[in-house]
């Protein structure tokens, strides 16, 4: 399976057994082209996917649109094209689009059965701003609801001031984010490390290992 693909098995064993079809509401922070929230169709009635880059943002809206979209991919020196189609089984038309930071979303998103911070902490200039809309009084996360969090934990200085890294580097970031989420509600239900694939070129790829960590909010 896919690193989204993956992630959005993780969600679904999470949910109640024998749910009925898909219900309730979700957040995908910082969505990219919508892959992820598209896959998250199959469990949630609505998906909101929020991504700050207008230019990843019309990707997604392509996608949702005609089904696929063409991705430049270099092949023995040239320019080449790819069609991404969207994953199959979701309903694109559950998705709703929307250009905005991860560290000022809107404030009508509250009360939330699922929120995704998919790469999103170790990006951002304050992580603390996007922690802190989690929980509480019209947090982004209902109480019952689930926290998805996703990261290869890649700080660096030139997105993130160190004084605000999780953890302050090192290797504590997944221990020191777990005591901020305890201490807003959130208990540890399932951790595990990801691979991810990431195309290059057409004979060549990166790879990386997301540690994802699955957090419930206490009633």
């Amino acid at each position: 399976a896919g690193y989204g693909e993956r992630v959005a098995s993780l969600v679904a064993a999470q949910r109640a057994p024998g749910a009925p079809g898909p219900a309730g509401t979700a957040l995908v922070v910082n969505a990219g082209a919508g892959s992820l929230a598209l896959r998250l169709t199959e469990h949630f009635a609505a998906v909101h996917a929020t991504e700050p880059h207008r230019e990843r943002l019309e990707v997604g809206l392509e996608l949702q649109r005609d089904g696929g979209v063409a991705v430049p991919l270099p092949r023995e020196g040239a320019e080449d094209e790819v069609r991404v189609a969207a994953p199959e089984g979701c309903d694109a038309s559950r998705v709703e689009f929307r250009q905005a930071d991860a560290t000022c979303l809107p404030a009508e998103l509250h009360d939330l059965d699922l929120v995704v911070l998919d790469d999103v902490l170790d990006r951002v200039p304050s992580p603390n701003a996007v922690l802190g809309r989690l929980g509480g009084p019209r947090g982004l996360v209902r109480p019952g609801g689930l926290l998805v969090v996703g990261s290869e934990h890649a700080w660096t200085e030139d997105r993130t001031p160190r004084s605000l890294w999780i953890g302050g580097g090192g290797g504590g970031t997944f221990d020191a984010l777990g005591e901020r989420l305890r201490a807003s509600g959130f208990e540890l239900v399932h951790r595990e490390d990801v691979a991810q694939v990431l195309p290059l070129a057409a004979r060549r790829f990166a790879g990386r290992v997301m540690e994802v960590g699955v957090w419930r909010r206490a009633q």
